[in-house]
């Protein structure tokens, strides 16, 4: 089959800021030329696009950037280009209620009875959006009908499981999506090194870590694993990831200070992130949303055990994460401490070869080329 150019399309701050959805873009787009007949460029804005016009297709990647997406829909209509759209979208309700509850009233106790007020002060910012129709708010109809649009418009879907897109359904009022949709999962590297050493000499000394790897914001919980573990503070706990929230991270600093055996890694070599992970006896990851969180994916392949928040905040039926891992509620630190204390006291799962080629990028490259060749054919 002739070779065909496929141009990809993202946010313009992808290379800059980058993200998961980065991460996905980059990787599909290196193991795509590496193995098919693809040549890719890929496209930061609407001058990039329109240097590209010979295409024979546009993959556009991210539905939460929503109106870079749908300037990039507007030129696939006027240049006549079939599109696949890379979704990479969570319900986000439990993402905004926290935020919104840290950032207005400096709410950092999130717990099971603040669980409780979840759906009323949604349904009320809801009612508010759809009332004022303010801008791009979550659930305003404003928000609703550009997303609808992207998912009607797109020849096809290209989600990072099954759960997702029957959230896209739920939240946009849409049936039958599964049509014209190729699930293709979040992946990780089969080829990451395992032979890099830790550089930083204290982390070797440390045993039984329980490491999480992630941002420090709302979402990804932090608190919750210091909470969980306040009182076995024989047990280190390691956090990797730059702040994203000053406010949240101050907060977090506070408890584990308290607590003590805290440390904060904020960056480390995505190489070294593995010997991290083969090091560490669990990784944690109690998100409010995750899908389905590449630190979890990559734990796994490097033996170490896991712990993931439950179905509402992430994919662990697609990723069999329930089968592999242990599941706890992100609002109840009990269950997090639960879950973390019979994961350090199994021995380390390993879970068969086949499921990491399930999960490879070879694996997510194949059934990227598959939605290309239903396009060109």
């Amino acid at each position: 089959m002739r070779e065909i150019k496929v141009l990809f399309a993202t946010r313009n701050d992808a290379l800059t800021h980058r993200g998961g959805d980065t991460v996905q873009m980059l990787k599909t787009k290196e193991f795509l030329e590496k193995n098919f007949p693809v040549k890719i460029e890929i496209a930061l804005n609407e001058t990039d696009f329109l240097e590209h016009q010979d295409a024979d297709l546009v993959h556009i990647f991210n539905i939460q950037t929503i109106d870079e997406t749908l300037r990039y829909v507007d030129l696939c209509e006027k240049y006549n280009k079939k599109f696949t759209f890379s979704t990479i979208y969570w319900d986000l309700s439990h993402y905004i209620y926290n935020t919104f509850l840290i950032n207005t009233f400096n709410y950092m106790n999130i717990n099971k009875n603040s669980y409780n007020y979840k759906d009323l002060v949604m349904n009320l910012k809801k009612f508010a959006g759809l009332l004022l129709n303010k801008g791009d708010q979550y659930g305003s109809k404003n928000y609703v009908e550009k997303r609808r649009k992207v998912l009607e418009k797109a020849d096809i879907l290209l989600p990072n499981s099954n759960e997702e897109l029957e959230i896209l359904e739920r939240e946009f009022g849409l049936e039958g999506l599964m049509k014209k949709t190729i699930v293709v999962p979040n992946a990780v590297d089969l080829k990451a090194s395992s032979e890099t050493k830790l550089s930083l000499d204290w982390l070797n000394k440390l045993e039984n870590i329980v490491l999480e790897v992630g941002r420090i914001e709302p979402t990804k919980n932090q608190a919750s694993v210091v909470k969980a573990l306040e009182n076995h503070p024989e047990i280190p706990i390691v956090f990797v990831g730059r702040v994203h929230n000053e406010k949240y991270a101050a907060y977090v600093k506070k408890l584990a200070d308290k607590r003590g055996n805290v440390h904060f890694i904020n960056q480390i070599d995505h190489e070294e992130i593995f010997a991290l992970y083969r090091k560490a006896a669990v990784h944690v990851l109690p998100s409010f949303r995750e899908s389905p969180g590449l630190s979890s994916l990559e734990a796994l392949f490097s033996g170490c055990n896991i712990v993931a928040s439950s179905v509402e905040y992430c994919p662990v039926h697609y990723y069999k994460f329930d089968q592999y891992g242990e599941i706890c509620n992100p609002y109840d630190a009990e269950s997090v401490k639960k879950a973390i204390l019979t994961a350090l006291k199994k021995d380390r799962v390993k879970p068969p070869e086949s499921y990491f080629e399930d999960y490879s990028y070879q694996r997510a490259a194949e059934l990227t080329y598959r939605a290309y060749e239903k396009l060109i054919n």
